[in-house]
């Protein structure tokens, strides 16, 4: 492992920390260095999901001007890559087609839980699964959909003493 790599697993982890403390800036800085610092080479997994979390992280700063470009630029790099996981594919189309355009409190929540499903539907796929060692996108919905903290949801759900998962990320 090089420092470079060591370097973008601390980025990544300092970027889920702020995230869980709904500090959104300060989470898009370090996954900006992350994206920005051509660590694509060393941890494909790492950047692939830093793109994905960085697409989250836009949602909740409410920059959909943004996210707009950054979902096709994100959805074009992972088709590149010849290796879409499920839920990367799930989560692209639901922020592209459904949370850009419902601007109805009852109808966003309805499509958090329409996505959850479909969520906890491909994770039985242990292939699928490894997506959630990154991110729990499914309990960032839940966190939506119950009107609770990200980190409230998580903090119920991790047993204690769990920090990190086998690829030293966990969020």
């Amino acid at each position: 492992i090089s420092i470079e790599e060591d370097n973008a697993v601390l980025y990544y982890n300092m970027a889920c920390i702020y995230f869980g403390n709904e500090e959104y800036k300060l989470a898009n800085k370090y996954l900006n260095k992350i994206l920005n610092d051509n660590i694509i080479d060393l941890r494909t997994d790492l950047y692939c999901f830093s793109r994905l979390l960085s697409l989250i992280v836009y949602y909740e700063m409410k920059k959909g001007d943004l996210l707009e470009y950054r979902i096709s630029t994100t959805k074009n790099y992972l088709l590149k890559r010849k290796r879409l996981y499920q839920m990367e594919d799930i989560i692209l189309k639901f922020l592209r087609k459904d949370l850009l355009h419902i601007h109805n409190y009852r109808q966003l929540i309805e499509a958090f839980k329409n996505i959850r499903e479909q969520m906890i539907a491909v994770t039985k796929d242990p292939y699928e699964q490894k997506a959630l060692e990154y991110f729990d996108f499914i309990s960032w919905l839940e966190s939506k959909i119950e009107g609770r903290s990200f980190a409230e949801v998580v903090r119920g759900k991790t047993p204690e003493g769990s920090v990190t998962s086998k690829k030293g990320v966990s969020c």
